[in-house]
C-alpha cells in the first residue's frame, strides 16, 4: 500500500506523458551531444588551415599554400559537408518532435497540479525518534499510519505473540477506554488465530463530555499463506464475528456492551498488515501499517473472507460488507491507528536488550568485522593521509588551551594558513583500541542514542554503511540556542592500521566521497533539513595500545559550523568539539590500581647502556657520578643500627654540618626504608644553602622489571591521583624522545608566603651489564619553557638523582637504592629544605607500600617455622635442658598469685612476690582459638614483619635477632619508657622452646644473657627479664582448635625505678597476651554455632510441654513475635564476641530451666567511681503468634551479696574486688516486620553485633551520627562518639578500615553542609513571624492614639483577629482526631502567637506525624504562613501605605514605615522558605522530579536563589501594595472591580478547563465553597507574593502564574496617574495634627515614578538572576499549560512504585475520575500482595479511604476491620494506634 500513490486514472495519463518525455529527452540529448563533437572538429580544422598558411591576413595577397597542404584541406572540407548533411537530419527529426514537446510540457502541468492536489488533500506527518518511526498520511477519504522499529528478539517469537496473543503483542489500551479486560482473545487456528474486541469511551473533541464518541471494533490477525513473515490486521462485523467464534463470543461482547447506547457506538473499519524481517544478533525489523476510513468516504471493495474451513453464509457477506462502509471521524481515526502502530514502541520497549546487543554489535566488529574488512581503497587512503598531515608535530605549532592543564585530558589548538582553528585532545583510555575504534565506528548504539535524545531530542541522527569498504557515512544533528539555526554534520568515515599497530579513524565533509547510491541518500536526508544549517567536521582520530586494556586517543579535529557564525563559533567552542575524549575516558574508567598493573605488565624492557645514543650517554655518565659520590661517602658515614632510631632532618642537618660529606640516617617515613642524607651547604651564607643530598634503599616484594615499571610511569593513574590531592598545580609528559626518554614537567604547591615550584626533567633508563635496571634523571635547561595554558607564577626548581633496582631472591624481589641531589631553588629556608627531604625521598616508601606482601611472607616463614616445631626431633645441649629446667623450677616454687584486675576480660592477670624480694613475677592466662605450634610461631618469629610494626607500636626503637639453631635464638630489642630523663631500656635475651612428654604441651623460655653481638651501649640501659610460657592444647571447641596459653615473667628494668613502678610496667607488658588471642579470635564462629544449637533448643522448647512457675509468668506482662536466631543472640550472655573491655565479671550463677538463668556482671568504671555489679533474673517465654518476650528484673542472692557501704571497701583491696550493686529492670520487645528485617526496642545505644544488625537498627545507628556531630562540633570527636556508642561501627571500623576514614569525610562534608541554613532560614522567618506580629500590635496602638486614624487600627485589629481565627481552623482540621489534650495545646499555642515557632521547630527536629494529621510538617508551617500573608502581611501593607500617605507625626511616620519593612521580609521570608522547602524535599522529588529540582546542587547557587526569592516576593509586595493604596485612595470602587473582575476570570479560566475544584480531599457539598476560598486565597498570595510553589497545576499554573506576575508589575505603574489624577491639589496631600506636630507630609509623582522604577527594576533583576541559576530543564515550568487533574494523574500514571502510586487516593477523586479503572485494577491487582508483604504505606488509615467496592472478595474482611479500626481511633480520642505484629508464616 503506498500512502503516496494519485488517483488511477491521473496516474495513467501521467505514465503515458511521462515515456514519451523520455523519448524525447534521449534524442535531443544524442543530437546536442554529435552537434557539439561537429564544432569541435569544425574549429580544429579552422586551426589547421590558419597554421598551415601562416595566419596570413585575408585579400588579393592570400598566400597560396602547398598541394599537400591543400589535399588536407579539401578533404576536411569534405567531411564537413558530411556533417552538415547529417546535422540538418537532427534539425528535420527535432521538428517533427514539437508535438512530442508539447505533450511533455503538458505532463509536467499535469504533474505540477497533481501535487498541489495531494498537498491540498493529504498530510503527512512524521513522529521518529531514534528507535521508532510513525508517519502519518491523512487524507479526504482515510487516514494511514505506518510503524517501523527495531525489536530485540526474533521473528519467530515476534510471530508467535501476534498470532496467540495479540492482546500482550499490541501495547495496552489507553486508559480511557473500555473497562478491564479490554480485549476478548478467541483463538481459531494455529495461522488464523485472534478475534480481538475493543471499545474506547473517552475520545472526545474539544466540545467536552456532550461531544464524546464511543467506538469499538473487532481485530482480526492471521498469518498471510504466501509469506509467513506478514501478518494482516482487519476488522469483522459482529455477524461475521459471531459466526466464526461462535455463541459464547457474542455473549462477551454483549457483557462488554452494558450500559452502552448502542445508538451512540459506531464501528470503525480497520484495515493493515504487520511484516516482520530478520536482523542480526536474533533481532527483528518490525513493519506495521494500517489504515481507517474517515467520514466524508467510502471504501468500496469487500474484504475478502477469512480463511475458515467453514463457507461463510450469503448474508453474512453482505452484512461484512455493510459494516465496510462504516466510517468514523479524525479524532477516532487518530486513537485507534495510533495504539496500532503504538505496538512498535511497546515491543522495543518490552524486548529490549539494549546492553546486550550493543555489546554484541562493537564485539562482533572487533572479533570479526576487523579482520574480515576489505583493504583500504585508494581513496580511503588518500584522505587518511590527507588527515594525518593536519597534525603538525612541531613543538610551536600547539598551545594548549587555557585552564586545561589539570585536567585528565590534554587539550591543544592551532591555526592553519587559511585562518582554521584546529583542536587536538589527547587521553589515556581504560579500554583496549580495537575496542575504542568499535565504539568510535558505531555511533548510533543505544547507549549513546539515548544520551543523544535527551539532549537533542528526535533530531536528525544517522549512520549509512558503504558496502565492500571500509567508509561509512554518519550525520548528526546538534540543537543550538533558540536564536541559532540547529546544525546538522554530514561526515565520511573510514579507518585503519598502521604498521606501528596504531589504529586510525579519518572523517571528513561527505560532498569529498565523490558519487554513489550512498552519498545521493545522505544527500536526500540532508535536504530533508531544511531549517538546519550545514557544518562541516574533518580530524582524525589516533588510538595507540598502551596494554591489553589500556590505550591512548588522539583526537584532532577541525570544524566550521555553518552560517553567520561558522569558524568562529567552532573556535570558541573548540574544547566542546573535543570532548568526546574525555567523554569515552569517564564512561571507560576502572580503578586506577588496576590500570596501573595492566600498564606495569605492558611496559617494553628498557635497553642496553651500549645502544644509548652519545647526547645519552653523557647524560647517563653526569647522574651516576652522584651514585658513585654517595658509595664513597657511605663508607665513612655515621650508621644506625635501625631506621626508627635514627634522627629527624633538622638534626641530622646539625650533624652533617659538623662533619662535612658525611651521611647520616633520617628518621624514614617508613618501618621498612632507611633513610640518609647529606648536607652540602658549602659555607655559612652561601649561595648554595638550599641544596641537599638524600638516599634511600629498600627492599620490595615485586621483581625489578615491574618495580622499575612503576616508577617510570610517572604520569600513572595513581600518581596523578595523589598529585591532585597534593595540590599540584601541573604534572604531564611534554615531549616524548622513545618510551624509555621523555620530559617532564611538575608544579609542586609550596605553603605560603613561598612561590610555587617548577621542577623540569628529562627521564632515561636502560639496563647495566649486571642486569640491574637503572633510571636517570636530571633537570633541563633554565631555557626550557613549557606551555601550561596559562601564566603560572613558579620558582624553577632542579633535581637530578638515580634509582637502581637490583634483583634479587630469584626475581621474587628487588633492592631499590634512590640517590636525589635537589635545589628548590628561590630564598628556601634551610629548615623547610632540610624538612622536604624524606618527603622527596618517599618514593621508595610509596614503591615498599604498594608492592608490599607483608602477611603472604609472614605467612611463609611462619608455615616453615610450625612445621619445625611440629617434628619433635630436636637436639638439645645440656645448658639448653638445664635452662628450661632452671626456670621451670624457679616458677613452679611461687606461693599462691594474687588475682589482678585485667583489662581483656579473656585474659586472666595474677602476680606473687618471692619471699625476699620487691620484684613482682607476674602470670597471664587466655585461650586461644588455634593449634599450639601455629601460635608458638607466631609469637617465636620475631623478626616477622607484623611482629616488627607492633614493636614500633608499642615504642620500640631497636630490633635483632641472631639464631643459633633451629630451637635457639638471641633476641635483642630496644623500647623507649617514653618518661622524660629516663635512658631507653636494652634486653638481650636468649630464647629456648622444649616439647614436654607426649607433645601436649610446649614450654618456651626467654633469660636474660650477654652475647658479644649485642654489647652494652651508652645510650641505653641495660634490663633483664625471664620469661616461661607454656603452651598447652586443649579440647576442640566447634572444630576450632584451643590452646592454653600461660605467660610468666619477671622484669627489671633497671636503673632508679622504683620496683612499684616496674612492677606496674610488668603488668601492662602481660597484654601481649590479649593482642595474642585477638590475632586468632574465632569467637564469631564459635557463637554462631552455640546460637544455632540454642535456636533448635528454643524451637523444641513449646512441644516438650514446659510450664513457667508463677514467678516467670509474672515477670512476663507482655511480647511480640521475634525469630528464634535473634533470641537465642540476646540469651547467650556469655557469647564472647559481646564481651567489652569494662567487663570484669560475667557468669550465669543459676539456670534452673532453659527459659530462666541468673546473670551476674560486674563492670568497670572511671577511675573515682567505684565499680558497678548487676545480678538479675531473664525469663523467655514464647507468645502467642510464635514470637517471644525477654524479661530481666534484679533479684538478691546469699551467693553473691551486695556491697551496700562504700566504708566496707577494704583499703588493702584492689578496686576491682569491690563493686556496688546497681539495678537495670527491663523488657525486650523484639518484632518481625513481615517485610523481612527483624526490630529490637531499646532504650539504649545499638549493642548489637555487627553481623547481626537488623534494618531498623541500622537506621538508629544512622541517626545517632548526625547527633553526635552536633554535640561534639568536630568531625573526629563526633565519630569516636558515635563509634564507641555502637559497637557494630567499631568492628566495621577494625574489619574494613578505609570505612573510618569513608565516615571522617562524611562527618566533615555533614558539618560543612549541616542544616545550619535550614535552622537559620526556619528559625528566623518564625522570628520575623512573631516580629511581625509584635509590630502589627504596635502600629495599632499608634492609630487608636492619633487622631482621624482610628479606622486603620481597627482594620489592623480585625486582620491579626482573622489571621488567628483561620489558624484555629487550620488547628482543627489538622489535629481534630488527636483529642481534646492536644487540639487545646495547639489552639493555645495559635492564642499566644507561637505557631509560627513551633511549626518551624517541628520541621527543624524532622517531628513525627501522626497518622491522623492531614498535612505533614513542612505543609502545615507552609500552611500558616500563607494564612498569616493572606490575612496580615497583604492586608496590612496596604493598609499601612495608605495610612503612610495620610502623613502624621515624624515618631507615627518611622513606626509605620518600620512595620510595613518588616511585614514585606516576613513575606518575602515567608514565600521563599516555602517554595525552598517544598522543592528541596528528596520525597517530592522523587514523587514529582519534572516540578521539583530546580534547585541547584551546590550550596552557594542555592543560597544566593534563596536570596533572589526572598527579595523578588518582599518586593513585588511592595508595589503591589502601592498599587492597591493608591486606587483606594483615588476610587475605592476601582480597586474593587479591578480585584474582582482579575479574580473572576481566574475562576472562570479554572471551570472552563474543568480544574476548579481543589486538591485536597474536601468532597460533597463542601468541596465548592472550599475550593472557591482556596482558590481565592492562592490567587490573592500569588498576586502579592509570587509564591514560586503556586506555579504548580495543581495551584495556579505555570502559564497562569507568569501571566499574573506581568499584570502585578504593571498595576503599579496605572495605579499612579490614577491616583495623582484624582488629587484636587496636585502633588500633595495635607492632614491635620495635633497642636505643635509636624503633620504635612508632601508626595510628587516624579517621587512615585523613581520609587516603582527601583522596586521593578530590583523584582527583575532578581528573577534575571533566579532563572539563570535554576537548573534549565525546570524553565519550562514557567509556561506549562498542564491543569492540576492531569498533575495529580501523573501521580498514578508516571509513578514507578506502589509507594507513589498510592498518593493518588489522597487527593479529590473528582481530580482522577479519568483514571478511576486503571486505580479500581491496580487496587484489586495488588490487594492481596499489599496483605502478604504490608509494606510501609499500607496502613488502616490508607485501607479505609478504599471504597469497598474496589476491594477484592479475600480482602473485604481486612477493609472492613481497618475502616472499624480507623473510626474507632477517631471516636477514642486519636491515641497512637498499637502496634499489633503478626508471626510470618
Amino acid at each position: 500500500m503506498d500512502p503516496t500513490a494519485p488517483p488511477l486514472g491521473v496516474q495513467g495519463q501521467l505514465s503515458q506523458a511521462l515515456s514519451e518525455l523520455q523519448q524525447f529527452r534521449a534524442s535531443a540529448d544524442r543530437f546536442q551531444a554529435e552537434n557539439q563533437e561537429l564544432r569541435a572538429e569544425a574549429d580544429a580544422l579552422r586551426a589547421e588551415l590558419r597554421a598551415a598558411s601562416g595566419d596570413a591576413p585575408p585579400g588579393p595577397g592570400l598566400h597560396v599554400p602547398p598541394p599537400s597542404v591543400r589535399a588536407m584541406l579539401d578533404e576536411a572540407l569534405a567531411e564537413l559537408k558530411a556533417k552538415a548533411a547529417e546535422n540538418s537530419e537532427l534539425h528535420a527529426q527535432a521538428a517533427e518532435n514539437s508535438e512530442l514537446r508539447e505533450k511533455a510540457a503538458q505532463a509536467d502541468k499535469l504533474r505540477a497540479e497533481l501535487l498541489l492536489l495531494r498537498k491540498q488533500t493529504e498530510q503527512v506527518r512524521h513522529e521518529d525518534t531514534l528507535f521508532h518511526s510513525i508517519i502519518t498520511v491523512t487524507s479526504k477519504t482515510k487516514m494511514e499510519k505506518t510503524g517501523t522499529s527495531l525489536i530485540h528478539t526474533k521473528p519467530n517469537q515476534l510471530r508467535r505473540l501476534f498470532l496467540e496473543a495479540p492482546d500482550q503483542a499490541l501495547p495496552p489500551p489507553p486508559s480511557a477506554w473500555a473497562p478491564p479486560p479490554n480485549a476478548i482473545v478467541h483463538t481459531l487456528s494455529e495461522k488464523d488465530t485472534a478475534v480481538l474486541f475493543y471499545r474506547n469511551l473517552a475520545v472526545r473533541n474539544i466540545g467536552g463530555l456532550a461531544n464524546m464518541e464511543l467506538f469499538e471494533f473487532h481485530l482480526h490477525v492471521a498469518e498471510s499463506t504466501e509469506n509467513p513473515n506478514l501478518i494482516t490486521l482487519r476488522t469483522l462485523s459482529d455477524d461475521e464475528a459471531e459466526h466464526l467464534c461462535g455463541d459464547l463470543y457474542a455473549r462477551q461482547v454483549e457483557t462488554k456492551r452494558e450500559k452502552v447506547d448502542l445508538k451512540k457506538l459506531k464501528r470503525v473499519q480497520v484495515d493493515g498488515e504487520i511484516t516482520l524481517e530478520a536482523a542480526d544478533f536474533n533481532c527483528t525489523k518490525l513493519f506495521i501499517a494500517a489504515a481507517v476510513l474517515l467520514k466524508s468516504g467510502v471504501d468500496r471493495t469487500v474484504p475478502s473472507p477469512v480463511s475458515n474451513p467453514n463457507p461463510l453464509p450469503r448474508q453474512v457477506t453482505a452484512a461484512i460488507a455493510r459494516g465496510a462502509t462504516k466510517s468514523c471521524s479524525l479524532e477516532v481515526a487518530e486513537a485507534v491507528l495510533s495504539f496500532l502502530a503504538g505496538a512498535t514502541r511497546s515491543l522495543h520497549d518490552r524486548f529490549g536488550r539494549y546492553k546486550e546487543v550493543d555489546e554484541a554489535t562493537l564485539r562482533h566488529f572487533v572479533e570479526h568485522g576487523m579482520s574480515s574488512a576489505p583493504e583500504s581503497s585508494e581513496k580511503e587512503k588518500a584522505l587518511i593521509l590527507r588527515r594525518l598531515q593536519d597534525d603538525d608535530q612541531k613543538e610551536s605549532s600547539w598551545s594548549r588551551l587555557a585552564g586545561t592543564v589539570r585536567e585528565p585530558v590534554s587539550y591543544f589548538k592551532k591555526v592553519d594558513e587559511d585562518s582554521n582553528t584546529w583542536g587536538k585532545a589527547e587521553g589515556v583510555v581504560d579500554v583496549s583500541a580495537p575496542d575504542v575504534l568499535a565504539w568510535l565506528w558505531y555511533s548510533c548504539t543505544h547507549e549513546r542514542s539515548l544520551k543523544y535524545e535527551r539532549k537533542n531530542g528526535n533530531l536528525l541522527k544517522t549512520e549509512l554503511d558503504v558496502p565492500g569498504t571500509r567508509s561509512k557515512f554518519i550525520v548528526v544533528s546538534m540543537k543550538m540556542p533558540r536564536a541559532i539555526s540547529n546544525r546538522v554534520f554530514a561526515n565520511w568515515w573510514t579507518w585503519a592500521k598502521e604498521q606501528n599497530g596504531d589504529l586510525i579513524a579519518a572523517f571528513t565533509p561527505h560532498e569529498d566521497y565523490g558519487s554513489g547510491a550512498e552519498k545521493e541518500t545522505v544527500d536526500a536526508a540532508l535536504e530533508a533539513e531544511k531549517r538546519s544549517v550545514i557544518g562541516k567536521l574533518r580530524g582524525f582520530y589516533r588510538i595507540k595500545t598502551l596494554a591489553s586494556n589500556v590505550c591512548r586517543v588522539t583526537l584532532v579535529a577541525q570544524g566550521d559550523a555553518g552560517g553567520t557564525i561558522g569558524k568562529q563559533a567552532m573556535a570558541w567552542g573548540i574544547k566542546f568539539l573535543l570532548g568526546i575524549v574525555k567523554n569515552l575516558k569517564d564512561k571507560c574508567m576502572r580503578n586506577g590500581a588496576k590500570v596501573d598493573a595492566e600498564m606495569r605488565g605492558a611496559f617494553p624492557a628498557p635497553p642496553l647502556r651500549r645502544s644509548l645514543t652519545r647526547e645519552q650517554d653523557a647524560m647517563v655518565a653526569r647522574c651516576l657520578s652522584l651514585e658513585k659520590d654517595a658509595e664513597a661517602s657511605t663508607r665513612g658515614s655515621r650508621k644506625r643500627s635501625n631506621v626508627m632510631a635514627a634522627v629527624s632532618a633538622k638534626s641530622a642537618a646539625a650533624q652533617a654540618r659538623a662533619v662535612k660529606g658525611s651521611w647520616v640516617e633520617l628518621r624514614s617515613t617508613s618501618l621498612f626504608v632507611s633513610m640518609s642524607m647529606k648536607y652540602t651547604k658549602g659555607s655559612e651564607g652561601g649561595s648554595d644553602s638550599s641544596v641537599a643530598i638524600g638516599k634511600a634503599k629498600a627492599t620490595l616484594d615485586c621483581s625489578a622489571t615491574e618495580a622499575f615499571a612503576h616508577q617510570f610511569a610517572v604520569c600513572g593513574r595513581e600518581k596523578m591521583i595523589l598529585s591532585k590531592e597534593g595540590g599540584d598545580r601541573a604534572r604531564f609528559i611534554f615531549k616524548e624522545h622513545t618510551t624509555h626518554d621523555f620530559e617532564w614537567a611538575l608544579v609542586k604547591k609550596m605553603p605560603f608566603p613561598l612561590t610555587n615550584r617548577e621542577f623540569l626533567g628529562r627521564y632515561l633508563s636502560f639496563k647495566e651489564p649486571t642486569g640491574d635496571l637503572v633510571v636517570v634523571f636530571e633537570a633541563l635547561p633554565d631555557s626550557t619553557k613549557v606551555d601550561y595554558g596559562a601564566n603560572l607564577k613558579v620558582v624553577r626548581g632542579k633535581g637530578t638523582g638515580v634509582l637502581r633496582l637490583k634483583s634479587i631472591n630469584d626475581g621474587t624481589q628487588c633492592e631499590v637504592t634512590l640517590v636525589q641531589h635537589g635545589d628548590a631553588g628561590g630564598f628556601v629556608p634551610e629548615g623547610v629544605m632540610v624538612a622536604k627531604i624524606p618527603q622527596a625521598l618517599r618514593p621508595v616508601a610509596d614503591m615498599r607500600e604498594l608492592f608490599q606482601r607483608d602477611d603472604a611472607i609472614d605467612g611463609a616463614k611462619r608455615s616453615e617455622l610450625a612445621a619445625i616445631i611440629n617434628t619433635n626431633k630436636q637436639p638439645y645441649l645440656p645448658d639448653e635442658t638445664a635452662l628450661v629446667k632452671k626456670i621451670g623450677a624457679k616458677f613452679a616454687s611461687l606461693p599462691a598469685f594474687e588475682k589482678l584486675d585485667s583489662p581483656d576480660h579473656f585474659v586472666h592477670m595474677s602476680w606473687v612476690f618471692k619471699e625476699g624480694s620487691s620484684a613482682a613475677i607476674g602470670r597471664a592466662t587466655t585461650i586461644v582459638d588455634a593449634p599450639i605450634a601455629e601460635v608458638a610461631a607466631w609469637e617465636l618469629a620475631k623478626m616477622s614483619r607484623e611482629n616488627q610494626k607492633e614493636h614500633v607500636a608499642f615504642g620500640g626503637l631497636d630490633r635483632n635477632l641472631k639464631k643459633i639453631n633451629d630451637h635457639q635464638d638471641i633476641y635483642h630489642v630496644v623500647y623507649e619508657l617514653s618518661i622524660p630523663g629516663f635512658l631507653p631500656r636494652q634486653w638481650v635475651t636468649r630464647v629456648v622452646w622444649k616439647w614436654a612428654a607426649g607433645k601436649k604441651e610446649l614450654t618456651v623460655i626467654a633469660d636474660s644473657v650477654d652475647h658479644t653481638d649485642f654489647p652494652e651501649r651508652k645510650e641505653y640501659l641495660r634490663a633483664s627479664s625471664t620469661v616461661m610460657v607454656k603452651y598447652k592444647q586443649e579440647a576442640e571447641v566447634g572444630e576450632v582448635p584451643q590452646t592454653k596459653v600461660t605467660w610468666t615473667q619477671q622484669v627489671d628494668l633497671g636503673g632508679v625505678i622504683p620496683k612499684w613502678a616496674q612492677n606496674r610496667q610488668g603488668v601492662g607488658q602481660l597484654m601481649y597476651l590479649s593482642l595474642m588471642r585477638k590475632r586468632f579470635d574465632r569467637s564469631l564462629e564459635l557463637d554462631g554455632k552455640k546460637r544455632e544449637e540454642l535456636v533448635k533448643m528454643i524451637r523444641r522448647h513449646g512441644r516438650d510441654g514446659v510450664e513457667y512457675s508463677e514467678e516467670e509468668e509474672k515477670m512476663v506482662a507482655e511480647g511480640k513475635t521475634c525469630p528464634e536466631e535473634v533470641l537465642a543472640h540476646v540469651w547467650d550472655t556469655k557469647a564472647r564476641h559481646k564481651t567489652r573491655p569494662d567487663d570484669l565479671e560475667k557468669e550465669i550463677d543459676e539456670k534452673p530451666n532453659a527459659h530462666n538463668q541468673l546473670v551476674f556482671n560486674k563492670k568497670q568504671t572511671p577511675a573515682v567511681i567505684s565499680n558497678r555489679d548487676f545480678l538479675s533474673r531473664a525469663v523467655w517465654k514464647k507468645a502467642e503468634g510464635g514470637g517471644f518476650v525477654v524479661v530481666t528484673a534484679p533479684e538478691e542472692s546469699t551467693k553473691r551479696p551486695a556491697n551496700k557501704r562504700r566504708g566496707s571497701r577494704k583499703k588493702s583491696s584492689a578496686k576491682g574486688d569491690f563493686a556496688v550493686r546497681a539495678k537495670y529492670p527491663s523488657i525486650m520487645r523484639i518484632s518481625l516486620i513481615i517485610t523481612g528485617g527483624t526490630k529490637i526496642d531499646r532504650n539504649k545505644s545499638v549493642s548489637t553485633n555487627l553481623d547481626c544488625l537488623s534494618e531498623k537498627e541500622a537506621r538508629r545507628i544512622g541517626k545517632n551520627l548526625p547527633q553526635a556531630l552536633r554535640a561534639r562540633k568536630t568531625a573526629d570527636a563526633g565519630v569516636f562518639q558515635w563509634r564507641n556508642q555502637n559497637p557494630s561501627m567499631k568492628e566495621l571500623f577494625e574489619k574494613y578500615p578505609w570505612v573510618e576514614e569513608m565516615v571522617l569525610t562524611m562527618g566533615e562534608e555533614l558539618l560543612k553542609n549541616a542544616a545550619w541554613g535550614l535552622w537559620f532560614r526556619v528559625i528566623t522567618g518564625s522570628g520575623l513571624s512573631m516580629l511581625d506580629l509584635a509590630t502589627d500590635i504596635n502600629v495599632i496602638l499608634v492609630y487608636f492614639g492619633e487622631t482621624g486614624q482610628e479606622w486603620y487600627g481597627w482594620m489592623m485589629l480585625g486582620m491579626v483577629l482573622a489571621s488567628m481565627g483561620l489558624q484555629l481552623v487550620g488547628v482543627l482540621i489538622q489535629n481534630g482526631k488527636m483529642g481534646w489534650g492536644k487540639l487545646l495545646s495547639e489552639m493555645l499555642i495559635v492564642l499566644l502567637g507561637l505557631k509560627p515557632g513551633v511549626d518551624a521547630m517541628r520541621v527543624v527536629s524532622n517531628a513525627e506525624m501522626h497518622e491522623h494529621h492531614v498535612l505533614d510538617a513542612t505543609m502545615e508551617l507552609a500552611c500558616t504562613k500563607g494564612i498569616e500573608m493572606f490575612c496580615e502581611s497583604i492586608p496590612g501593607c496596604i493598609l499601612q501605605v495608605m495610612a503612610l500617605t495620610q502623613g502624621g507625626s515624624e515618631g507615627a511616620t518611622r513606626t509605620k514605615v518600620v512595620s510595613i519593612f518588616i511585614s514585606a521580609i516576613t513575606t518575602g521570608m515567608g514565600s521563599a522558605s516555602i517554595s525552598y522547602d517544598f522543592d528541596s524535599d528528596p520525597e517530592k522529588r522523587e514523587k514529582l522530579p519534572n516540578f521539583y529540582g530546580y534547585l541547584p546542587d551546590e550550596g552557594n547557587a542555592r543560597t544566593i536563589m534563596y536570596v533572589c526569592m526572598v527579595i523578588n516576593s518582599a518586593l513585588l509586595l511592595l508595589l503591589r501594595s502601592i498599587g492597591a493604596a493608591l486606587l483606594m485612595l483615588a476610587d475605592t470602587k476601582i480597586f474593587i472591580a479591578y480585584m474582582a473582575g482579575d479574580h473572576l476570570l481566574y475562576l472562570l479560566l479554572k471551570l472552563v478547563r474543568g480544574d476548579f475544584l481543589y486538591w485536597m480531599p474536601v468532597e460533597g457539598v463542601v468541596g465548592v465553597p472550599f475550593a472557591l476560598l482556596l482558590r481565592v486565597i492562592m490567587k490573592t498570595l500569588t498576586d502579592f507574593t509570587g509564591v514560586l510553589q503556586f506555579r504548580a497545576a495543581g495551584e495556579m499554573g505555570g502559564a497562569l502564574w507568569l501571566w499574573t506576575m506581568c499584570l502585578s508589575l504593571v498595576a503599579p505603574w496605572v495605579a499612579v496617574p490614577v491616583y495623582f489624577g484624582s488629587l484636587t491639589k496636585e502633588s500633595t496631600i495635607v492632614t491635620d495634627g495635633e497642636e505643635g506636630e509636624e503633620t504635612s507630609v508632601g508626595y510628587e509623582q516624579s517621587d512615585a515614578w523613581r520609587l516603582l522604577g527601583g522596586l521593578t527594576a530590583g523584582w527583575v533583576l532578581a528573577f534575571a538572576i533566579f532563572l539563570s541559576l535554576m537548573k534549565k530543564k525546570y524553565r519550562s515550568t514557567f509556561w506549562s499549560m498542564e491543569t492540576g487533574n492531569e498533575w495529580i494523574q501523573a501521580f498514578f500514571i508516571q509513578g514507578g512504585s506502589d509507594d507513589i502510586k498510592k498518593n493518588v487516593l489522597k487527593y479529590n477523586s473528582a481530580k482522577w475520575k479519568a483514571i478511576e479503572p486503571q486505580v479500581k485494577e491496580w487496587i484489586r491487582d495488588g490487594w492481596v500482595g499489599w496483605e502478604r508483604d504490608k509494606p510501609d504505606w499500607y496502613t488502616d488509615n490508607w485501607k479505609a479511604k478504599v471504597p469497598g467496592d474496589w476491594v477484592p472478595k479475600e480482602g473485604k474482611a481486612g477493609h472492613e476491620r481497618a475502616k472499624e479500626s480507623v473510626r474507632r481511633r477517631s471516636i477514642g480520642g486519636g491515641g497512637r494506634e498499637r502496634s499489633v505484629v503478626y508471626a510470618a508464616d
